[in-house]
């Protein structure tokens, strides 16, 4: 059998490569930094951990 090589896409006459696995979790994870620092700095961007803590769930007291 012969080894299984990776597909190749021409994109305006440059060559592209799918990127691999290792790289594409190295990828996540620079992703993930870089928001978890932009959450810290900017009160607006936030994501699930923070939209709990800043809009908590209503409770039956608050309607009157």
């Amino acid at each position: 059998m012969s080894k299984k090589t990776s597909k190749v896409v021409m994109v305006d006459g440059v060559p592209i490569k799918p990127i691999s696995a290792v790289e594409h979790r190295r990828l996540d994870k620079r992703i993930k930094r870089k928001h978890e620092r932009l959450r810290k700095r900017y009160r607006e961007v936030h994501g699930p951990e923070q939209a709990a803590r800043r809009f908590p769930p209503r409770s039956s007291l608050d309607s009157r």
